[in-house]
Formats: C-alpha cells, structure tokens, sequence
C-alpha cells in the first residue's frame, strides 16, 4: 500500500524486534524460506559457473547437447516443445533452464563478437544476491494468510516510504513502486484528472471536452527517446485517453550555456494562452539533468510559475540522485511536486523497482487513480527496494552516489586540460568545480537549492573532438599539450569530425571495457561521446583507478585526432596541384566514413591529361596501379589499405598519424613506388606486344610450312585409304615426321622451332643472335629427302625451348 509518511512522525524501524505472540514461530527455529533461498541461489551459481566455463573454453569441444542445438533446424530452435507428460523434479528443470541461458548468452555472442562481454550474466556480489534473495521471499511471504499479509505489507511500505523520503529530502510525500518506468506518472497525471474535474469519475472523457488538459513538455525531453518506444508526452496521451492536442511542445534553447534547458519565457506565455482558451494546465514536465547531455531545466523558475498558475510539476532526471549526497541535512530540498527515481540503475543491482515520489494531496483521489490501490501482492513489489536500504545504508548509498559524481568531474577536469579542441556538450565550462574531485562535498553543502546542487553536479558527459576557429572565418587547430600549436586552414566537413569521434568512441572503448561509453549524435552538434556513470558505472564495475586510465588513453587518442588533422592540412596543401613532383601524378581522393589521414590516387603517366575523358579501360587501368600500389606498399606498411573514392575509383588509403609523420615522404613513397609499378606495367606490354607479333609470325611459318608438306608430299598422300597405302609402301622417315612446333626465346626475342626439346628432352640455352643474323621467318627452311617426295623438316636446331 502506497503511504504519506510524515518528517515529524516517528520513524517505523526495521531494527525493532517485533514482540512475537503466543504460538508464533521462534525467533531461533529456521524459516521454510530458507529452503528456497538455497535453491535459488544454487540455480544461480550453476548458471554463473557454467558461463565461466563457456567463456574460458572459447571455442573448446561442444559437449553433445551444444552439438546437438546446433545441428537441430534454426526455425524449431525457437518453437516452444510439447510440455511432457510425466512430471520432472526441479533439479532436472533447473539444469533445462542452466543450459538454456547458457546457449542464448552463447548465441547472443556469435551474432556480435565486439558486444561478446556484454552477453554474459555479471557476478552477483553481497548487495545482488540480497535483492535476488528478496524477489524470492516477497513471493514466499504471499502465502502468509491475509491479516498477517496486510500487516506486514503495511511495516514495509511505511519504512521504505520513510526512509526514500528523507534520503531525497521529500518530507511528507507518498510513494508508489512501478515496474514501468512511466506508469507513476500516468497515475499521477490520472488523479490531477480527478482533481481538476470533479465529474471525471462518472463523465470520463467528456468532463474534459469543454475545458480540454494541457500537458507541458519541452522539446528536448519529448525527443530524448529509447528507440522502439512512443515519446513520453505521445505515451501519456495514449496511456489517458488524451488527444494529441492535449500536449504542449516548450522549445529550448540553442545557445551554449543553456542548451536543451525548456524555454521559460514561452512556457510562461503558453501557459497564458492556454487559459485564456478557458483550458486547464494539468502538468509540467520538467528535466533534471536529461539522459543525453545532463542538462537541466530553470527549476525555480518553472517552479515559481507552477505555483503562481497552480500547475503540477513533475522532476525526471539523473540530477536527482545528488539529493543524496545532502540527505544528512535536516532542511527540506522539496522540488516540483512529484519526481521518477530509477533507484536500480543507479546502484546498479538487478530488477529493482522504479519508485514515484508524490506530494499526497487527497487520499480518496491517490486511492481512485491507483496510487495507493490496496493490493497486498503487489506492494510487496517494495520489498527489494526495503532489503536495498537496509543493506547499504545511508552512507553506502551516498557513497555509491558520490563515487559517480566524482568520475563525472574527473572527466570533466581532464577534458578542461585538452584544450579548447574537446568540447562539453551543453557546458562552456565545468560550473561549480575549480578544486577537483576532492571539494564535491563542500559544493554539495554550499548548495542553497536542489536548483543549485543539479548546475553544481552533472551528471553526464557528452563530448566530442572538433575543430575550433580562433578568429571569425579563420579556423585553427591545437595539440593538447603541445608546445607548438599551428594553425590549420584547411576547413573540416562535419562527416569527417563525426568519423574522428567515431573512431575515438571505438577506440577507447576497445581498450577500457570496463567504463562504459555510448556513442550518441546531438542535435546540432553530430555525433558524441557520451559517460554516464549513474546508468552503467555501478553494473560494469568501474572504479576511480579505472576513470584515471581512461583519462590517460583518453588524452593518447586525442593526441593522435590532433596529429592526423594537422597532418591532413599538410597533405592537401602538399597536393594542390601546384607542387612540382606531385602535382601531376598524386592526386588527393575523397573518402566516405574515413576517419584517418585521408586518401592519395596514383594516376599513371598516359592518363594525366585525359582525367576528364576517362573510359572504361582507363578506370580499370587506373585501379589496377592503385590495387597493386596497396599491395606492394603493405608489404613493408600494414598502415596503408585500399580504399575507393567518392568517384568509385580505388586510392591508397591512410590511416591515423602521429605528429612526427613526415608526410613529404609518405607521398614520396607512394608516388615511387607508382612509377615502379607503372614502368612494369609499361614492359609488361611491350613483351607483351613482341609475344604477338612473334605469334603471329610462327603461326604464318607454320602455315606456310605446312603448304610446303602438302605439296612435296603429294595430294595423294592426303587422300582417304589411298594415302594410307602409299604411306605404308613408303613410310616417313623419323626425322622429317611432322611438323615442329614453335617457341618464343625471351632471351633473344626469336621465334625457334621445339626441335630439340623433344629430340634430346633437355631445354638449350642459346646465344644472343649475331647482328647480321635474319628474322626468324627467314630462318625457316624446308629440306628434301630422296627417299620419298617430301617431308617438311625445321630449318635449324634451336639451341633453346620454350617455358
């Protein structure tokens, strides 16, 4: 049951024993949940282990179940099986359920082999196991009969209320546990229904239609969605009842200082609007500290509008985890009337319950719209969150709290010493931190409003690499730490600085897995790179000794962003088509999604002054030299790769430099290695012209030779059974039988007769021909023997043979 726990009550205290009745169980005598504890637990850490040794195994030998889910049709895989017969025990359907998950989390795996880490279950510590623990016994305890249910329900949601409202300073609120992260709010926003229009519990819909709701969200956290997922102001709509025309989309600012934050100003004037069209402002929604960039909307000034036009104001947002860090403090930090805590993610435990803090205003209303609906089975939803608090503790909560907060302003702190080229999204500079990391705690206590304490602390980081400009129309660009800082001219496209950040998101999150990063694209600003640690740094385990790692590989990749961007200055100033070697024949080529030095194309000599005029065979010509100039060069470079043009031709593709690339010689490389390739090019058809001509001339000797054999032979000789007869009265000699082939003596560039390679089965060198030596047609001779009419003979011995 959801309840309003008063600041000046007494707090209910789990610590209390409660005095047991007469016959109830002892105190020392074991619960039957003790049982099913074990139970659950061994079922864990037999999934657990079973997942270590997949993951250790690698690609070992499948045991025969793996072989045979294998081998089973892909489409069955994921057909439900026919439910068995007879009954199973649960051991055998703990072990059905161990190799199930195992399988998926190994499926899961092979589809992405960079998210392989990500698809397995993480190790449960103390504080996991506790809540696991606490799932289980919230369903055991529903057997309790139902006075004892009610009681007990009541003790939890009393202390749990209690303790969340003075952990968050919102004295006198109600709470309600929800498994959906917006169902609080769609119940809140139904009992303002019922306040606002007395008749809604029995006209429904058309209590409304006279004086239609108005709903107010700023264009920024109504864009701020999960893909799959309807916008916030769109799923409120639908979750009601509510036209469309019910919402009011607030603009926000573009500007640096208050980017993303809701227009003020215009939502003050809409809201005038709105009443003077006899319509009723139900709510507004505002954001501290959004998902993207952690910025956070002008509480106090909506604040102060919401009070003067009695309108409900409801708080989401990571910035509210700071109310933590100030719960010692007895004031009250009360902001907006109802607020969404993701408490789990936070903390970083398992399956914990979204919690809605609410100001109560009318019990039979809260009672009416669900949020304090009596349902015993449900309100135990709460115990997890109760066994949370009650294992960590105000300090440990605050501690876990304090532990983000502190590798947010590490970041931010490192990308202040990178220099203007590192970007914050949505911050000029870190507001409110000049000490470090060590004076959070003198900024929380010196912060007079929750207002205050949510521009102190940020929650998230979004930033990217750019290009600055130091004068208007001039941009230049810095090392970080460098000494000599030039200036660049050279214009970057907004594609290129998105495939930098690309490549820096990637990298860094290849090599420190352990610090969760998101690569996310910002209005206005492309793509960026963004740590979170409230969503991802208590589940991925991240410790300050891990943020000050990723602060230093950090700064090495920025290092090399800087160098490849001033390096690529070089480069095109380098090939400008002025340069007197490499004007003519390196050429600068555009690459898409390329995020390393850029791309050179090799242009061969017979195709310089005919680019504009290119043919088929000169496109395929071109990318032959280039896809033989990749490979000769990554036999002594890896760091060159074939790459292909915005024109579809191939180039030479670089990678990311360092500043001590000497980028005169890289091209010199490339273009000396082009000529080489290009002069053997130019051999290779020349011989390959000789080789044709020779061929033709050995197939016109042959022609003629074999003209000759027909004639010194005799017609009849050709002649069917007549030419066999005389052919057997008076045989060919060995000597004069056939016709020899013909070869090509690479050597001498003479076509010779294979004569000998087949007389002596031994290939002869010969000597180069002498000056006054004839052409090869000329040394063809025919010879007569006298024993017949003729047979045709090759004129000289070749002293060599063919390959």
């Amino acid at each position: 049951m959801s309840v309003g726990v008063s600041s000046m009550e007494e707090a209910p205290s789990a610590q209390k024993d409660a005095q047991a009745n007469p016959g109830s169980q002892s105190m020392n005598q074991s619960l039957p949940v003790q049982a099913a504890l074990s139970d659950s637990a061994k079922t864990i850490n037999q999934i657990q282990v079973l997942n270590s040794e997949n993951r250790d195994a690698g690609k070992a030998d499948e045991n025969e179940d793996d072989k045979a889910d294998r081998n089973e049709d892909p489409i069955e895989r994921y057909l439900p099986q026919m439910l068995n017969n007879e009954s199973q025990s649960f051991d055998d359907v703990r072990k059905v359920l161990e190799h199930i998950v195992v399988c998926k989390m190994s499926e899961a795996a092979a589809e992405n082999r960079y998210a392989a880490g990500q698809c397995s279950l993480k190790p449960l510590d103390p504080l996991g196991n506790a809540i696991v623990s606490s799932h289980a016994l919230a369903a055991y305890v529903s057997t309790l009969d139902i006075s004892t249910l009610r009681k007990l329900t009541a003790r939890i949601v009393a202390d749990t209320g209690f303790w969340l409202a003075r952990t968050f300073r919102f004295f006198d609120s109600g709470i309600f546990c929800h498994d959906e992260s917006r169902e609080g709010l769609v119940r809140t926003l139904r009992m303002l229904l019922h306040l606002k229009y007395e008749k809604y519990a029995v006209e429904a819909y058309q209590a409304l239609y006279s004086k239609p709701p108005c709903i107010y969200v700023s264009q920024a956290m109504e864009q701020e969605t999960p893909s799959g997922r309807p916008s916030i102001g769109h799923a409120l709509c639908s979750a009601l009842g509510l036209p469309r025309a019910c919402l009011r989309i607030i603009p926000t600012h573009n500007n640096s200082g208050s980017y993303q934050k809701m227009n003020v100003s215009l939502l003050e004037k809409q809201v005038e609007q709105d009443l003077n069209k006899g319509c009723v402002p139900l709510i507004v929604l505002a954001s501290a500290g959004s998902a993207q960039c952690g910025q956070c909307d002008n509480i106090d000034k909506i604040t102060e509008i919401c009070k003067e036009k009695n309108i409900w104001l409801h708080l989401e947002g990571h910035s509210l985890a700071s109310l933590v860090l100030g719960s010692g403090l007895n004031a009250s930090a009360r902001c907006g009337d109802s607020m969404t805590l993701p408490i789990g993610n936070w903390i970083g435990v398992p399956s914990l319950s979204y919690v809605t803090l609410y100001r109560p205003i009318n019990p039979t209303l809260a009672h009416t719209s669900g949020l304090t609906l009596f349902n015993i089975h449900s309100k135990l939803h709460c115990l997890p969150l109760w066994t949370l608090l009650q294992t960590l503790g105000q300090k440990g909560l605050s501690d876990r709290i304090m532990q983000c907060f502190k590798m947010t302003e590490l970041l931010f702190e490192s990308l202040q010493s990178l220099g203007p080229c590192m970007e914050v999204i949505g911050c000029s500079k870190v507001a409110g931190v000049e000490g470090g990391v060590v004076a959070l705690a003198d900024h929380v206590a010196g912060a007079a409003t929750p207002a205050a304490l949510f521009e102190t602390l940020h929650s998230v980081v979004t930033f990217r690499f750019r290009q600055i400009s130091a004068e208007p129309g001039e941009r230049d660009f810095d090392f970080p730490k460098a000494n000599n800082c030039k200036a660049a001219s050279l214009r970057l496209s907004e594609s290129y600085i998105n495939n930098l950040n690309l490549w820096l998101g990637q990298m860094i999150h290849r090599e420190m897995p352990t610090v969760s990063l998101e690569l996310t694209e910002v209005e206005g600003h492309g793509i960026c790179v963004k740590f979170s640690p409230l969503e991802s740094a208590q589940v991925q385990g991240t410790t300050m000794c891990d943020m000050e790692n990723f602060c230093k590989t950090l700064e090495e990749h920025v290092a090399i962003l800087a160098a490849t961007v001033i390096q690529k200055q070089k480069l095109h100033q380098m090939l400008d088509g002025t340069h007197e070697v490499f004007g003519r024949n390196i050429r600068l080529v555009e690459i898409n999604n390329w995020a390393g030095l850029g791309g050179v194309r090799y242009i061969p000599e017979s195709w310089v002054d005919q680019l504009g005029q290119l043919t088929i065979s000169g496109k395929d010509y071109i990318n032959q030299i280039n896809s033989q100039l990749v490979a000769k060069l990554r036999s002594s470079d890896s760091a060159f790769s074939l790459g292909e043009g915005t024109d579809g031709l191939l180039c030479v593709r670089f990678g990311m430099v360092s500043e001590d690339l000497l980028v005169e010689e890289l091209v010199h490389m490339v273009l000396a290695a082009g000529r080489e390739i290009e002069d053997s090019s130019k051999e290779l058809e020349e011989m390959s012209e000789l080789v044709r001509q020779a061929v033709e001339q050995a197939n016109a000797a042959l022609e003629k030779e074999n003209e000759e054999r027909i004639y010194q032979e005799g017609l009849l000789k050709h002649v069917p059974i007549v030419g066999s007869l005389l052919t057997w009265w008076s045989p060919p000699s060995d000597d004069g039988a056939g016709i020899k082939g013909r070869c090509f003596n690479l050597s001498s560039g003479m076509v010779e007769t294979t004569e000998n390679t087949y007389k002596y089965h031994m290939q002869m060198k010969s000597e180069a021909p002498a000056p006054n030596t004839p052409p090869p047609s000329q040394q063809i001779q025919i010879q007569n023997k006298p024993h017949s009419r003729t047979s045709s003979q090759g004129s000289q011995r070749s002293q060599t043979s063919s390959h």
